[in-house]
C-alpha cells in the first residue's frame, strides 16, 4: 500500500521563486506517485502571498502555505533565519505521514523520486547524503565535538524523515534543544547531526547532488543541489549562464508568467567569464575534497 508523503520547502521571501521551483520540479518527478507539498513561508508579505497564488495557477499545483512569523515559532528558533524552520515541521505537517521529504530552497529534483517513497529505512531516524569535508584538524575537532567520528556528518539541503519514528523519538523537539545549547558552525545542520547521532541511512550522493560534484554526472544526479551563493553558484545569478545552462532553462521557464519572471538575472560575457573563471579555480582548490569523499565512499556504494 502507498505511504503518506509530504514534501516540504522552507523559506524567506528572499528565497520564495526558487523554493516553490524546487516544489514544482518534485511534482513533476512522482510519476503515478500521491504526494502532498507544503511550502514553510517566514515573514511573508501580501504581495508574496499573491505571487505563490499565480505560480501555483500558473502550474496546476496545489501546495498547502503556511505563513509564519517570529512569534509564530518556538522560543529555540525564533532568533534564527528561515533555515531553521525545518527544526518546526513536527508542528507544521502534524503526524498524518510516514515519511517526509525536506528540500532547501536552492535544489531542483531531475529524476523520480520513487525510489525514496519506496526506501526502508532499516531502523534509521532519516536518510540523507554525506556531507564531503576535507580531513583537517578542524573539521575532524568540528565533528567529534557533536559526539560524530569524521565521515559520519550528512548534509542537510535533503532529509528523508522516517516521520513516525521521529515524532516517537521527539527529533525536532531535541533539536531545538541543540540549537541554543551553544555556538554552532552550521546551526541547524549541526543539531540535526548530533541528536540523530549515527541513526541515519547514507544515501547515494547523487540524491544530494551538491556543487563539488557538478562535473561528475557519472555519479547518476537525481536531486542537484546549487550550496554557497555568488560568483554563478546559484542558476539564477547571472555568472551562472554558463555554467548551469539547462538549470536555467528550468528557472526560467517555471517563473514564467509569474510576478518572479525576473528572477533569473540576465548575464553577459563577462558574467560567464567571472562565473567560469570561479569554478575552475573552487574545482581545484576542492578537488582533493571530493577525491577523500570518494575515497571514503566507494563508487559501487554511491
Amino acid at each position: 500500500m502507498a505511504k503518506d508523503v509530504a514534501i516540504v520547502a522552507c523559506c524567506d521571501p528572499k528565497m520564495l521563486p526558487g523554493a516553490c521551483c524546487a516544489l514544482l520540479s518534485a511534482y513533476r518527478h512522482i510519476p503515478g506517485r500521491k504526494a502532498t507539498f507544503f511550502l514553510i513561508v517566514r515573514d511573508a508579505s501580501d504581495t508574496d502571498r499573491q505571487a505563490i497564488e499565480r505560480f501555483q495557477e500558473v502550474h496546476s499545483i496545489a501546495i498547502s502555505v503556511t505563513y509564519v512569523t517570529g512569534e509564530d515559532l518556538f522560543e529555540e528558533i525564533r532568533g534564527f533565519g528561515a533555515y531553521a524552520l525545518r527544526l518546526q515541521l513536527d508542528a507544521f505537517l502534524g503526524d498524518k505521514f510516514e515519511r517526509v521529504l525536506y528540500l532547501d530552497s536552492d535544489t531542483i529534483v531531475i529524476a523520480d523520486l520513487g525510489p525514496l517513497f519506496d526506501l526502508d529505512f532499516k531502523g534509521n531516524l532519516i536518510a540523507a547524503v554525506d556531507d564531503f569535508m576535507k580531513e583537517i584538524p578542524h573539521n575532524i575537532k568540528r565533528c567529534e565535538s557533536l559526539g560524530l567520528k569524521f565521515g559520519q556528518y550528512f548534509n542537510s539541503g535533503v532529509i528523508l524523515f522516517n516521520w513516525t519514528a521521529d515524532a516517537s523519538e521527539q527529533l525536532f523537539s531535541k533539536t531545538r534543544k541543540v540549537i541554543i545549547s551553544r555556538k554552532l558552525r552550521i546551526p541547524d545542520q549541526d543539531a540535526l547531526n548530533e541528536v540523530v547521532a549515527n541513526r541515519w541511512l547514507r544515501l547515494p550522493v547523487g540524491w544530494n547532488f551538491g556543487s563539488p560534484f557538478h562535473s561528475r554526472l557519472s555519479l547518476n544526479p537525481k536531486i542537484v543541489h546549487f550550496t554557497g551563493g555568488g560568483k554563478g553558484r546559484k542558476p539564477w545569478e547571472a555568472a551562472s549562464i554558463g555554467l548551469h545552462k539547462n538549470y536555467r532553462a528550468f528557472y526560467v521557464d517555471a517563473l514564467n508568467n509569474t510576478p518572479w519572471s525576473d528572477f533569473v538575472q540576465a548575464g553577459n560575457w563577462k558574467d560567464r567569464f567571472q562565473g567560469e573563471m570561479r569554478a575552475f579555480i573552487e574545482g581545484i582548490r576542492r578537488y582533493s575534497n571530493v577525491l577523500g569523499f570518494l575515497k571514503r565512499h566507494r563508487p559501487e556504494n554511491i
